[in-house]
């Protein structure tokens, strides 16, 4: 019988009203316990990494699954981590960064009600994620949720409150669940690895994640780059752009590549990416230095960073392992039919 390890982290898939909100109290046993379909589906061991709610999640607590992960590699074959929704896609894209070569599925869930509530999403989710952690066709991070397979770098929270809260973004659905049947989307297949598994535990918080918006100064951009920053995400407007009239940035992109600090730009849409070829706004910022984040969620450039700038101070060699294909995050796919 095959072997899943569940780290279980809070959330409100674990939470109960403490008279102060939802806190998280179950344990991930105690949730595996709560769905009759999961006995005798495989042997399941429980650890239980942290108990708190999601908005709390830290780079640390990326390095504690990733180390949990690495520890248990070699008996099981798979993982299931329970998680709050609210930053699973950033612990989802570290984790992707983070553990190179996964020979098996690491797979995240969680639900927008506790597991305990009436009518909770959480059962099914949960079903369905240690389902994907058996599928032998998979490996790598993925988010399981309200029927839908998600690769964990295309991952997105897009709602608050209702079941359907995660989106893939600019790249097709991994698989779809029909009555507890992975329907699976042949081309999101991966392929194996012929490497062993390589685990960066390591991680840089330099880097700063900035939404422009009309009326930002100058000034306050430039700013940063007195703060110790090795890289800035910016959230430019459309396809990428940023002013070059007015309250004109683009002199500060040039002040901050001139002290060794990257810019990628990305965008406020939720699809189709970024792209400084198009407009005068973003082929003057992309001369100043700066970089198209393409089709890469923001949750991904993020992560992606923060993975590179730990190993290196050199702004050439993050701009050149930014710009390098690791996992897919750089695939462009074509519409869908």
């Amino acid at each position: 019988m095959k072997k899943i390890l569940m780290l279980s982290t809070g959330g409100t898939i674990a939470s109960t009203d403490s008279g102060h909100g939802l806190t998280p109290t179950e344990s991930g046993a105690a949730m595996a316990a709560m769905i009759p379909e999961l006995q005798g589906l495989c042997e399941i061991s429980c650890y239980e990494v942290m108990s708190i709610d999601s908005s709390n999640m830290q780079p640390e607590g990326w390095t504690t699954l990733a180390q949990a992960i690495k520890e248990h590699s070699d008996g099981f074959d798979g993982v299931v981590i329970t998680h709050g929704t609210d930053t699973m896609a950033y612990t989802a894209s570290a984790l992707s960064f983070m553990l190179k070569n996964l020979p098996f599925p690491v797979v995240l869930t969680g639900s927008q009600l506790p597991i305990s509530a009436p009518d909770t999403d959480a059962k099914r989710n949960i079903l369905h994620a240690f389902l994907t952690a058996l599928d032998d066709r998979l490996c790598g991070v993925y988010i399981v949720f309200d029927y839908d397979v998600i690769k964990g770098i295309h991952a997105e929270k897009t709602r608050s409150t209702t079941f359907h809260a995660f989106e893939s973004i600019n790249a097709p659905l991994v698989g779809t669940y029909v009555d507890n049947v992975l329907q699976i989307n042949e081309a999101m297949i991966p392929e194996k690895p012929t490497e062993p598994l390589q685990v960066q535990l390591d991680l840089c918080n330099d880097v700063f994640l900035l939404k422009i918006t009309p009326g930002f100064e100058p000034a306050r951009l430039k700013a940063l780059g007195d703060l110790g920053y090795k890289a800035i995400i910016i959230e430019g407007f459309g396809i990428g752009g940023i002013p070059n009239e007015g309250r004109d940035l683009v002199p500060a992109v040039k002040a901050l590549t001139d002290k060794g600090i990257l810019t990628i730009i990305t965008t406020q849409c939720t699809y189709e990416g970024a792209d400084l070829d198009i407009y005068s706004v973003g082929v003057s910022a992309a001369e100043a230095g700066a970089i198209a984040a393409g089709p890469m969620t923001s949750e991904t450039i993020l992560a992606k960073l923060m993975c590179i700038t730990a190993k290196t101070d050199d702004f050439h060699s993050i701009r050149d392992r930014f710009r390098k294909d690791v996992i897919g995050e750089w695939k462009v796919y074509g519409t869908a039919d």
